[in-house]
């Protein structure tokens, strides 16, 4: 195989990346001749195998694929899988307190409260809840009292999530379908996983990956 090799989707996995890294570079030189769509394309698949295989890029050719400095896209790529790896967090803290939530709010299920019978030992007129009160009256505002703390933590958690909201809102279907199945997704796929399951050519696969990231690192004001 010579060493300045044109790569494509049939040869990518089977080119090393040093050749790949050479091609990389052949097409930066030659794209400042020639800005030609083709070359672009081929530099974008080189870019994408290089990052799975966790090469770092030195060279700025992957600036054809954004009009963002490399360096600044590595920091941002970076920053919104972060950021997206704590929103699906977040809404799996949500469904979990949901589901611990009863369905009208401060609902007490009889169930958990002990049977007793009254006492007359507090004559002072001085809430229970204010001094010392008894087992049987924690047992019966124990219930109020975590619910009252779901209810706090589901809305400081809903108040954290509005700001990615906003963002994957602004992504069309296809953008969305990427983020959700790759970011969104428990175990996480891969890409290639991703890709056979949409169905997809590379090259629609990392343009609406990469549209969608973009778009969410604008919208959460990262560039």
């Amino acid at each position: 195989m010579t060493r300045n090799v044109q790569v494509t989707e049939l040869n990518l996995y089977s080119v090393p990346k040093d050749m790949l890294l050479n091609r990389l570079d052949r097409i930066k030189k030659m794209w400042n001749k020639q800005k030609r769509p083709e070359l672009m394309d081929e530099a974008n698949l080189i870019i994408d195998r290089l990052r799975e295989l966790n090469v770092d890029i030195t060279t700025p050719s992957d600036q054809m694929e954004f009009d963002i400095p490399h360096i600044l896209r590595e920091q941002y790529v970076g920053l919104v899988a972060v950021k997206l790896e704590a929103y699906r967090n977040q809404l799996k803290r949500k469904k979990r307190i949901k589901a611990d939530l009863p369905e009208k709010p401060y609902s007490i299920i009889t169930s958990e409260i002990p049977r007793s019978t009254a006492s007359y030992g507090n004559l002072s007129g001085v809430s229970a809840r204010g001094g010392v009160h008894s087992s049987t009256e924690d047992a019966i505002f124990r219930p109020f009292d975590r619910e009252e703390r779901l209810r706090r933590e589901l809305a400081s958690l809903e108040l954290e999530m509005v700001d990615m909201e906003i963002a994957l809102d602004k992504l069309h279907e296809a953008e969305f379908e990427v983020i959700e199945g790759l970011y969104l997704a428990y175990p996480q796929p891969s890409n290639d996983e991703l890709m056979y399951r949409l169905g997809w050519l590379r090259k629609k696969y990392y343009d609406e990956k990469g549209s969608a990231l973009k778009k969410i690192a604008s919208s959460l004001g990262i560039i």
